[in-house]
């Protein structure tokens, strides 16, 4: 009866909130991967090491290789810079480089402004004489590194590099879709309302394809 009298669509919506839910419980384990991809308790690679680390080990190989700063560093042009060089000398298993290259700029909220202005400023947005800024150079900067704010990383000065889907080893597998079922109960007219799905989120390769800084 509740149902027959839903005008205004409290029940109607019980699905979407499931949806949001859902959508929710995804972002919050996705994010866990960075949130405690500097600790070694949490996670780790085939090297025994966590997803971000400065003595990975490539693949059947005694060479090492990093992807964190050597010394923590907050967001700015000159560890972002050193960032980005670093990226561009991961290798494979025969120390071959990869030649891989970042297009996302991953912050969350607290730093989305800074990551802006460091990444689209016509001038170096750290200094006053009038240097021109690298990262917005036409045909450097064009179609490469983006800006992606995410609401779910917990810490506010964190900051990561991410390359393309093909070139990264971040694992998000949608295993079955979300799905919702609503009926209603014929003995008590009652409304059930059944919603699942299924996913897995992981990573691998020592993680070659992203790079990442906890902040000083």
């Amino acid at each position: 009866m509740a149902l027959d009298d839903d005008k205004i669509g409290p029940l109607k919506n019980l699905a979407s909130h499931l949806g949001r839910s859902y959508t929710e419980s995804r972002n919050i384990l996705a994010a866990d991967i960075f949130n405690n991809g500097f600790s070694g308790t949490f996670n780790t690679g085939a090297d025994g090491l966590e997803l971000f680390s400065t003595v990975h080990l490539l693949d059947g190989s005694a060479v090492t290789f990093n992807n964190e700063l050597d010394t923590p560093a907050d967001l700015s042009i000159t560890s972002l810079r050193t960032a980005q060089i670093d990226f561009s000398d991961f290798r494979d298993g025969r120390n071959k480089r990869l030649n891989l290259r970042a297009n996302k700029l991953i912050v969350p909220r607290d730093l989305e402004w800074d990551a802006l202005e460091i990444l689209k400023s016509q001038l170096r947005p750290d200094t006053a004489n009038n240097a021109i800024n690298a990262f917005n150079i036409d045909g450097y900067n064009t179609g490469g590194l983006a800006v992606m704010k995410w609401n779910y990383l917990t810490d506010t000065d964190a900051w990561f590099l991410q390359a393309p889907e093909e070139d990264h080893y971040l694992i998000f597998l949608e295993r079955e879709p979300f799905n919702v079922v609503s009926d209603v109960n014929f003995r008590n007219r009652a409304l059930e309302t059944a919603a699942w799905g299924r996913f897995d989120i992981d990573w691998c390769n020592n993680g070659i394809g992203v790079y990442g800084s906890p902040g000083a």
